[in-house]
């Protein structure tokens, strides 16, 4: 082999390397919304749910969200986001009953101090 057809060998190399790193750099700004085949749908995103963090003083009151029983506090809870506004109840015996209205706009802490309430006996 002569240094001539060396120097073209080298020449094509490189000019093949160019056209990978083409190939490369362009694969590189494909979204996965522009992957044939994704079935993921507007709104499956699980950014579409926030965490609300629900604390109360005592501890161990019962937590409603919107009159549906979901544990008690301290509570870690996620729930779809939205603009519309949710109930957060509060009930532990001794105490009266605290409801306070949330926005799930965003991920945040819910907290409340319980009143402790007069126990009337039924006889």
């Amino acid at each position: 082999i002569e240094a001539d057809e060396l120097d073209d060998e080298w020449e094509r190399r490189e000019r093949s390397s160019e056209v990978d790193d083409e190939v490369v750099d362009e694969a590189a700004v494909v979204s996965p919304a522009d992957v044939p085949g994704d079935q993921s749908a507007p709104g499956d995103d699980e950014d579409d749910e926030v965490e609300l963090v629900i604390l109360s003083e005592p501890a161990n009151a019962r937590i409603t969200i919107n009159g549906r029983p979901v544990g008690t506090s301290p509570l870690s809870q996620m729930i779809p986001q939205s603009s519309e506004t949710v109930e957060i109840g509060f009930s532990l015996i001794g105490y009266r009953d605290t409801v306070i209205d949330v926005v799930p706009d965003k991920a945040q802490t819910v907290e409340t101090r319980l009143e402790r309430g007069r126990l009337d006996l039924v006889p």
